[in-house]
C-alpha cells in the first residue's frame, strides 16, 4: 500500500469520514484471524521491525514472547523492553514513510519523524536548523545547537537534505556538488555586466 497516496486522497475527507474509517480500521485490526496469521508468524528470539505513532518511525526488536494480546520485545538499540500489539508489527517489510509530492505540499505531522534534521525559518526570518525532539498537532519541537528549543508552526518548516544519504530519493532534487573556489574567470560568468 502507498500510505503517501492514502493520505492525500484523505486529505478532502470530512473529519466524519475519518471517524468513519477509523472505525472500520479499528475493528479490522481486533479481528481474530488477522492477529492469528501474525501470531503464526513470530517466533521467540526472531528479528522484526513495529511502527510508532509516537515517533512516526520503526524499531527494530527482538520478540521474547508472544502472548494472547501483546509480544514481548526488546529493541535493538537500546535493549528497552515493550509489549508491542500485533498490528503494530511490520511483517511484510512495508514503506511506513509519508512522503511529500513536490515543493509545494506542506509538511504535517505524518510527514516527519522525532529525531529528524529539519529547517525553519524564525520570527526574524533567519534560517536555522535542528532535530525534532517532539511531534504535535500544531507545532514542532526542535532542538537547535546553538539556540535550545524551539516550538515551530509547520508552516515554517522546510526539509533539509543530506547530500550524502543514498536513502532520498526525491525527484525535485538534482545532483551536484559544492564548490568552495570558483576560479576567477567563471566568477565573472555570474557578475552584472
Amino acid at each position: 500500500m502507498d500510505y503517501s497516496q492514502i493520505i492525500a486522497a484523505l486529505k478532502e475527507a470530512s473529519l466524519f469520514d475519518l471517524y468513519r474509517l477509523s472505525a472500520g480500521i479499528n475493528a479490522m485490526m481486533d479481528d481474530p484471524e488477522r492477529i492469528k496469521t501474525v501470531k503464526r508468524n513470530l517466533k521467540s528470539g526472531q528479528h522484526i521491525r513495529y511502527y510508532t505513532e509516537k515517533d512516526n518511525t520503526e524499531v527494530a526488536a527482538r520478540v521474547l514472547k508472544i502472548g494472547a494480546k501483546y509480544v514481548q520485545v526488546e529493541d535493538i538499540e537500546g535493549g528497552a523492553r515493550w509489549r508491542v500489539p500485533f498490528h503494530m508489527i511490520n511483517l511484510c517489510g512495508v514503506e511506513v514513510d509519508i512522503h511529500t509530492n513536490g515543493p509545494s505540499v506542506k509538511l504535517d505531522k505524518n510527514h516527519l519523524k522525532n529525531g529528524e534534521f529539519i529547517g525553519f525559518f524564525d520570527n526574524h526570518e533567519q534560517e536555522r536548523h535542528g532535530r525534532i525532539l517532539r511531534r504535535n498537532q500544531k507545532t514542532v519541537t526542535i532542538q537547535t545547537d546553538d539556540a535550545g528549543n524551539w516550538r515551530v508552526p509547520y508552516s515554517r518548516l522546510f526539509k533539509v537534505v543530506d547530500g550524502n544519504s543514498a536513502e532520498v530519493e526525491d525527484p525535485t532534487l538534482i545532483e551536484g556538488e559544492i564548490v568552495s573556489d570558483v576560479p576567477q574567470s567563471t566568477k565573472s560568468l555570474f557578475q552584472d555586466e
